[in-house]
């Protein structure tokens, strides 16, 4: 059974994880003829003022990041999986990230703030 896990150090409401699941469940089931009720979503929440951050390029870093367990083989290409993973980003950008506070230039560089830039993400399933 697919299984997504959501590791977020941006706090999100009930209403904002609810929705990702949904929409995480939609996706996978419409792309992949699954049943709803056999995708699984999971949200890890690393509280940075609690837990050790990520590190990235040996740097401390908040990050966001959705990770799917899921069967390859049969039809399921890696352009599939490349599709979904970019109908959940697109829905990340477009539903969630405009209700995060930004951050600036100090939390980018120490690793405390919230908003991922462009040019720092990866949108792609690993085949």
């Amino acid at each position: 059974m697919p299984f997504y896990i959501i590791h977020h150090s941006t706090p999100l409401s009930k209403p904002q994880c609810a929705a990702i699941a949904s929409h995480i469940t939609t996706t996978h089931s419409e792309r992949f003829t699954a049943p709803r009720h056999f995708v699984n979503v999971k949200f890890e929440y690393q509280d940075p003022a609690i837990e050790p951050p990520t590190y990235v390029g040996g740097k401390p870093r908040r990050t966001n990041y959705i990770f799917a367990h899921v069967r390859d083989g049969g039809s399921r290409t890696a352009a599939d999986f490349n599709g979904v993973a970019a109908e959940i980003s697109q829905f990340w950008d477009t539903e969630i990230a405009p209700h995060l506070a930004r951050s600036t230039e100090e939390e980018r560089v120490t690793g405390k703030g919230a908003h991922v830039p462009e040019e720092e993400r990866e949108v792609s399933c690993v085949a």
